[in-house]
């Protein structure tokens, strides 16, 4: 085949040019608003053009912007152009989404209802409230924009009663509620200890639909003790992740600062525009995706965001030839080479070695039979010998036998005492016995600082007792102490989690002088009772 002129090569390769730029602008023209979360600002961009790129800014702290730098890679472009909103702000609806699930929270609840009052009578007059509450579905109590009175007697109507805690997948319907409201800004305030028990959705399910809607999520936490507080990660990580803001109440009364209530949602009317030429790096780059980083000096400092952008493809580029090397493997001729066998070595007659006589097959039977029965005879024995070695079972006043506790019949039997429920104690009936917040446990406890798989206590042949710490988020105590293996005696107190409780310890031979004593299956006057439901 010839190979093609250069002057037909050049107009192809211009014409290509002009058809992938042609398709890049399509492209880019086509793409839809882009929502990106930098250090300080949240971007809402898109390429109207090719070589245009236009942007609402919103600061997430005080402070006015100054300057902005722009560049791709090496290539710093022309100086930005931005200009920060002038004219009236805008109307921001803000939904107020309170957690009402843990009936200890109720303390919680309570400081929740004082503070939405202190927010509505501080609150400017373009911000509209609304007022919902979760624990495993959402309600709408009061719609965005009814009045105050509204909004505070539905507060008053609050109550932690709800039995799991579906954080993020309320947050995602909450966030669909307030997308639909009018208003120029929209903000969700999620007051919650920020403890989800979701187990199909998750962080990036709430950040993402917040960012689609451009929504700011606020997190108000209430954590319930030091131990709790962990939970208040994830409502910092929601409002980092969307541009808002995170606040921690105390834990004794669970009190906000005070500043909190001045002009809590500003940061979300500091807002602009800004444009940014990208001919520049047209003109430098090959072209395609790229990562433009923009720096926006404020009097509050730098905020840097990187946004992606597509640049078109340059017409003039050299197509890129990309040659690969295979190795073919060589052919290498090797010299046949024959070996002639060498003869025998002459063979000398050798002796035939004497075998032994062969056993008879009525010798290996007997042997068998024999062996059989010596194994039935040491059998008997064994047997014989463990009925001897067991001890009757103990008789009662009416001559009745009473059952024996599962290790020996000298062994203390046991059981768990509530501090809240002193007189329902918990029998350990078992050589393991499990402490969690599911229902397959033997002991439930129905609090959401114990686990779902706590902890174990384990009774040995020997009388003794040992829990085991079952990788618990908020761990064991024993009298005071963490424990992760340790033993338990009579009359120490265990902690699981903020549940406490005590070992009741009775000796199975006083047993006939106390009916109530817990003797391992023995039924106790008032049935053992998990003293909750089995929904988990």
């Amino acid at each position: 085949m010839s190979q093609l002129s250069r002057p037909l090569r050049d107009r192809l390769r211009r014409s290509a040019g002009a058809a992938l730029t042609a398709l890049a602008a399509l492209c880019t023209g086509a793409a839809t608003t882009s929502t990106v979360v930098g250090n300080g600002v949240v971007l809402a961009c898109s390429q109207p053009a090719p070589l245009d790129l236009r942007c609402d800014y919103r600061l997430t702290g005080p402070g006015r912007p100054l300057a902005a730098v722009a560049s791709i890679g090496d290539v710093t472009l022309p100086e930005p152009t931005f200009a920060a909103r002038t004219e009236a702000a805008g109307r921001v609806a803000v939904l107020l989404l309170v957690d009402t699930s843990d009936p200890a929270r109720e303390p919680a609840i309570r400081k929740v209802e004082q503070h939405v009052a202190q927010l509505v009578n501080g609150a400017p007059a373009n911000n509209r409230f609304g007022l919902a509450a979760f624990d495993s579905d959402l309600r709408l109590l009061a719609p965005i924009g009814s009045p105050p009175t509204a909004l505070k007697a539905a507060a008053a109507s609050l109550h932690a009663r709800g039995p799991t805690t579906e954080l993020y997948r309320n947050v995602v319907q909450a966030v669909k509620l307030l997308a639909t409201a009018t208003d120029e800004h929209k903000v969700l305030v999620v007051l919650s200890d920020g403890l989800a028990e979701d187990l199909a959705y998750f962080h990036e399910d709430a950040v993402r639909a917040a960012l689609e809607s451009r929504i700011a999520i606020y997190g108000i936490g209430y954590p319930r003790s030091v131990a709790l507080s962990v939970g208040l990660q994830s409502l910092r990580r929601l409002a980092e992740d969307t541009g808002g803001k995170f606040v921690a109440a105390a834990n004794a009364d669970f009190e906000l600062p005070e500043t909190f209530f001045q002009a809590p949602f500003a940061e979300v009317e500091n807002v602009g525009a800004l444009g940014v030429d990208l001919s520049a790096a047209a003109q430098t780059l090959p072209g395609g995706p790229s990562e433009l980083r923009i720096v926006l000096e404020t009097s509050a400092g730098a905020m840097v965001a990187e946004i992606p952008v597509v640049l078109p493809i340059r017409s003039d580029a050299e197509p890129v030839v990309k040659v690969v090397e295979v190795e073919v493997p060589k052919v290498v001729e090797v010299p046949k080479v024959v070996r002639m066998p060498q003869p025998a070595p002459a063979v000398r007659p050798v002796a035939a070695i004497p075998t032994s006589p062969s056993v008879p097959l009525w010798y290996w039977v007997a042997a068998i039979g024999v062996l059989a029965f010596a194994l039935l005879v040491l059998l008997v024995i064994l047997l014989l010998r463990r009925r001897v070695d067991t001890p009757a079972p103990p008789v009662t006043a009416d001559g009745g036998s009473r059952p024996v506790p599962f290790s020996s019949p000298n062994v203390d039997s046991a059981a768990l005492v509530l501090d809240e429920d002193p007189d329902n104690p918990h029998a350990i009936t078992g050589t393991v016995f499990r402490i969690g917040r599911l229902a397959d446990n033997d002991l439930v406890l129905r609090d959401a600082s114990v686990s779902r798989y706590h902890a174990e206590i384990r009774r040995h042949v020997d009388g003794r007792f040992q829990v085991v710490d079952l990788n618990s988020l908020h761990g064991v105590l024993i009298n005071g102490k963490s424990a992760l293996d340790a033993e338990l005696a009579a009359n120490d107190v265990l902690e699981v989690g903020d549940v406490s409780m005590r070992l009741q310890v009775t000796s199975s031979l006083d047993a006939h002088a106390d009916e109530g004593v817990v003797l391992g299956t023995v039924v106790l006057k008032r049935p053992v009772s998990r003293g909750v439901s089995d929904e988990d």
